[in-house]
């Protein structure tokens, strides 16, 4: 999900100074009954994996309180001292996804305490993109 502010310009100009980049970019985000915002980044190939750990952002946005991988069960068998090393090296969760679309949390996320709850105006600010993602005429 892309986070668009060609509308939010405080926004963008805020998040340029304190993050070095305008747009931020996660597969699936999710705020928690607590009011944390949450990223899953969604592998599905070792080398797509890999790639993640050469960004030079890891993941890192200042709103973002957890964060978690999601792959296949059988992607992380077939590398599990790597996946597992990287996971706790990052302090990243690990959710993994059965054959069958059983889903099951692995390694929980190390919270990152220095990051508030969201404030309203943030909030809102999500769940507004989140409503347009599935509303094709905005």
């Amino acid at each position: 999900m892309y986070l668009h502010y060609y509308k939010d310009r405080e926004r963008y100009r805020r998040d340029r100074e304190n993050w070095g980049r305008g747009e931020y970019e996660a597969d699936f985000v999710y705020i928690s009954k607590l009011g944390y915002l949450h990223e899953i980044e969604v592998k599905i190939s070792i080398a797509d994996f890999r790639n993640d750990q050469k960004k030079r952002h890891f993941h890192d946005h200042p709103e973002v309180r957890g964060f978690s991988y999601c792959m296949p069960f059988k992607l992380y068998q077939a590398h599990l001292d790597e996946i597992k090393s990287v996971c706790e090296e990052k302090g990243a969760g690990l959710i993994l996804v059965q054959d069958d679309g059983t889903i099951k949390t692995v390694i929980k996320a190390i919270p990152r305490l220095h990051v508030p709850k969201l404030p309203l105006q943030s909030l809102i600010f999500y769940l507004k993109i989140a409503a347009k993602k599935w509303v094709k005429n905005y």
